[in-house]
């Protein structure tokens, strides 16, 4: 999970996406895509690892196993729906080859 952390934080904050929209916050929010990037995906990926967190600490503190496992699999239910809502989807995953 931590290291998803630091490999979401590396990647996000040094892309040129943020990079254009962090110079300039105020122009960034009139254009949609670089709101996306700059706010929208990055506070529910921020999200998403929280609930993961959630997930994680609360089902170890469970005694009953199956209050463990519906803990853990709504937590982390909640995280994937988060991640998948965050996702580019409508974006070339490489978008200088098209």
């Amino acid at each position: 999970m931590h290291s998803f952390w630091w490999a979401f934080c590396c990647t996000s904050f040094s892309a040129h996406l943020t990079k254009a929209a962090f110079i300039n916050l105020g122009a960034a929010m009139s254009n949609a895509g670089l709101r996306f990037f700059a706010v929208e995906h990055t506070v529910l990926m921020i999200l998403a690892v929280v609930f993961a967190n959630l997930g994680h600490v609360l089902s170890g503190r469970a005694s009953e196993t199956t209050v463990k496992h519906r803990r853990a699999a709504t937590w982390y239910s909640l995280a994937v729906v988060v991640m998948l809502i965050a996702m580019p989807w409508g974006r070339p995953l490489f978008p200088h080859l098209s």
